[in-house]
């Protein structure tokens, strides 16, 4: 019998040497008991990123590898479509979580009968948080039916730069449940270089009945002065807005 996987962690790498050891330790580092697995999609690297990897010797782990490099989402949609857990939970690979992120996000998820549960997140950038006691919101929040079209519409035209990618609408720092996905034909547009996300979030969210928000900064976001981010790259690299 193949014991039950809860979460599936995923984690698209291209050229990400420098960031994808402390990434892949903070998932090591989980105070989460129950059976995870970590689904790395290599998205074509030309540097040692696949080596880096391999160096943790981790059973759990699954590396799926493209020839051409395709983009984020491409590359997640590999990860999503080979996930097999209850729940699929995504990371970028310079980005960490803190030690009780799984487990919190879990144990609401299951107790609540959330389809997704997200955390509020940290802003790194010269090893500073610069949201310090920022949050999305002044305590845990509930979305329920016209609640969750309601706040959509409120991050989109109030455009609140608070939230960054971190909103309700988004893909990062959230426990989905799989089902929702799996069901429902959602994933990322492959071609997408800008917003994939946001796509991502506004489709998924269709389906959901019940989201919760939790005012804990769980997730570290971390912003690199003087390189490029991954919309600057791909404009640089000639993708079409």
């Amino acid at each position: 019998m193949i014991d039950e996987i809860f979460i599936s962690v995923i984690i698209p790498v291209y050229n990400a040497e420098k960031y994808i050891n402390n990434c892949i330790k903070s998932v090591l580092a989980q105070d989460f008991r129950k059976s995870i697995e970590l689904i790395i999609v290599d998205d074509a690297s030309t540097d040692q990123s696949v080596e880096e990897i391999k160096k943790h010797k981790i059973s759990f782990l699954k590396i799926y590898s493209s020839s051409v490099n395709k983009g984020p989402s491409a590359a997640r949609n590999i990860g999503i479509k080979n996930a097999k857990g209850k729940y699929i939970f995504m990371m970028d690979a310079d980005d960490d979580i803190a030690t009780n992120t799984l487990s919190t996000l879990f144990n609401i998820a299951e107790k609540e009968g959330c389809d997704l549960v997200f955390s509020d997140f940290k802003r790194i950038e010269n090893s500073q948080n610069q949201r310090g006691n920022t949050f999305n919101y002044t305590s845990d929040k509930v979305f329920e039916n016209e609640k969750i079209l309601d706040t959509l519409k409120n991050e989109i035209y109030d455009h609140n730069p608070v939230f960054a990618q971190f909103g309700i609408i988004g893909c990062n720092s959230r426990l989905i449940k799989r089902s929702i996905i799996k069901n429902n034909n959602i994933s990322f547009v492959d071609e997408l270089r800008f917003f994939d996300d946001k796509v991502f979030g506004w489709s998924l969210l269709a389906f959901v009945k019940k989201a919760k928000y939790i005012r804990k900064q769980l997730y570290s976001y971390y912003v690199k002065p003087g390189e490029d981010s991954g919309c600057t790259s791909a404009i640089n690299h000639g993708f079409s807005i």
